[in-house]
């Protein structure tokens, strides 16, 4: 459910609090960020990138941690429920996963990622009108990976509501055009809508032929 990208994303994006320059390598942001929490042991943005540090290690319980032991760095911070909820869904704990992302967006209801967080939790767990909600919360705040075009059409596909999922992806395309996933995504849905097409001019024919 979250991909090593995933994780790296999320890292970045922390570590621009503490980032001196683009070309800063990890370990010493990773070394700035020791050396702060040293000095002070409630500096956020420090807890954060080391607790997203070791996410991207695959060291989730480590991250928990980390979290908890700063007040700041989880109480009223979206930033630091995103990470909790991250390192909840790498233990495979959904429930807390969603406690924890539904709290982000609560603080913070901008980030895209929370909301696809959310609906594929719900997706997993067979709520698929929900995930629906949520999913389509995360196409208002920029999916930039389109995670959750992807989902959504997914779930309609399912659902046999090919025009909703076609049309999910293709305004999708309008933002980017050349992107391989959601082109072949949608040229398979096509392929899909082309086939009850046939099919149902077939039934159409024969219908003709029976009433004459």
């Amino acid at each position: 459910m979250i991909t090593d990208e995933r994780l790296n994303s999320i890292f970045d994006e922390v570590a621009k609090r503490i980032r001196t320059s683009v070309s800063q390598p990890r370990s010493d942001i990773l070394r700035e960020s020791r050396r702060r929490l040293r000095v002070d042991s409630d500096d956020v943005a420090a807890v954060h990138v080391i607790a997203a540090a070791s996410l991207v290690d695959r060291q989730p319980a480590r991250s928990l941690d980390l979290l908890r032991q700063s007040t700041s760095a989880l109480v009223g911070s979206a930033t630091g429920h995103r990470l909790a909820g991250y390192a909840h869904v790498v233990q495979h704990q959904l429930d807390q996963a969603k406690s924890h992302f539904d709290q982000a967006v609560r603080i913070d209801p901008c980030h895209c990622d929370s909301w696809a967080m959310l609906g594929g939790i719900e997706e997993k767990g067979g709520l698929h009108d929900q995930a629906i909600v949520y999913y389509r919360r995360a196409l208002v705040f920029d999916d930039k990976n389109h995670e959750s075009a992807l989902a959504l059409s997914r779930i309609y596909s399912a659902r046999r509501n090919l025009k909703d999922a076609i049309g999910t992806l293709r305004i999708s395309l309008l933002r980017d055009r050349r992107n391989p996933t959601l082109n072949l995504a949608l040229a398979r849905l096509l392929q899909q809508r082309s086939a009850v097409l046939r099919r149902l001019r077939r039934w159409n024919a024969e219908a003709r032929v029976l009433r004459e």
